[in-house]
């Protein structure tokens, strides 16, 4: 969580220089004004982000659903970024898997914007399912190949985020795609939630 709060206001940050640096007064207003509408918006991604449900288990399906259009309306509005959630049926799972699976998908939502692609936009699908005693969660941007460079501290936090839950992340990246694969036993199952 520090990691994406970290970044989202270091994104602030860099908007309101920008805009004092090249701004007279007038224009000094109108870009605190788009400062605020930011921070508007990363506000609206925590809130989608929360799960307020006194501890009972959630539909991750749902959950997903509404964080997607979260950040949708956010992050992809202005950038021609298609985002497209797939589901093939009903699964609870405890609050935390649940919000440790949608922090991960908005972080992999958010690299893709910010590295896969360019002024045309492109598609991130996202796939959810249930294979046995496991949750599956696909994440597939079409933007471009991003080379070999090292995995960053996000890559890694991610990954610690999933092995917490006791699960695997794996990428794949092609020449015009990247995929995330996150596996998540269902050790909910086991003790009757799902």
């Amino acid at each position: 969580m520090s990691h994406r709060i970290n970044n989202e206001y270091a994104c602030a940050i860099n908007a309101v220089c920008l805009r004092a640096s090249k701004s007279p007064n007038a224009e000094l207003r109108t870009a605190l004004a788009d400062v605020a509408t930011l921070l508007m918006q990363f506000a609206d991604i925590h809130r989608g982000a929360d799960i307020s449900c006194g501890g009972r288990p959630i539909e991750v399906g749902s959950y997903l659903q509404r964080l997607c259009r979260v950040l949708s309306n956010t992050r992809l509005k202005d950038r021609n970024i298609r985002l497209l959630l797939v589901e093939s049926g009903p699964q609870l799972r405890s609050a935390e898997n649940g919000w440790k699976l949608g922090l991960i998908v908005s972080e992999l939502v958010t690299n893709s914007c910010r590295h896969a692609f360019g002024a045309n936009g492109g598609d991130i699908r996202i796939d959810l399912e249930k294979s046995g005693a496991t949750t599956k969660c696909f994440v597939r941007d079409n933007g471009r190949k991003q080379g070999n460079r090292p995995p960053g501290q996000g890559l890694k936090q991610m990954r610690s985020l999933v092995q917490s839950a006791g699960g695997t992340l794996d990428y794949h990246f092609a020449e015009r795609d990247a995929i995330a694969l996150i596996s998540i036993p269902n050790s909910e199952a086991l003790r009757g939630i799902n």
